[in-house]
């Protein structure tokens, strides 16, 4: 029975040594800084313009453009958002929204 115990002394004051050697803060690496590339800008005066082509149920097609633009910011719920105004002209009509 004491060739058991001191085993498991053993084991157990080796483990614990494994565990204060290995959790030294020589081991800590963090991953490197990371610029994030701004895929999508939305500054004052950013636009975009599409080329659309649509259809309605009876199978008429229509062409035109959609333009996204920013204009100026707005806050809500102390939440800054930026202004988009979304136009969209077409053979058929002109629709400008404002979010």
């Amino acid at each position: 029975m004491n060739k058991f115990l001191s085993r498991i002394i053993i084991a157990a004051a080796v483990s614990t040594l494994l565990i204060f050697i290995s959790c030294t803060e020589e081991n800590i690496t963090n991953p490197p800084q990371q610029e994030t590339p701004d895929y999508f800008p939305h500054t004052e005066g950013t636009y975009y313009k599409f080329e659309i082509t649509q259809s309605d149920s009876s199978g008429i097609i229509d062409t035109g453009f959609r333009t996204v633009s920013y204009s100026g910011d707005t806050t809500i719920d102390r939440t800054p958002y930026r202004v988009q105004i979304d136009s969209t002209e077409t053979n058929q009509q002109m629709t400008v929204t404002e979010s």
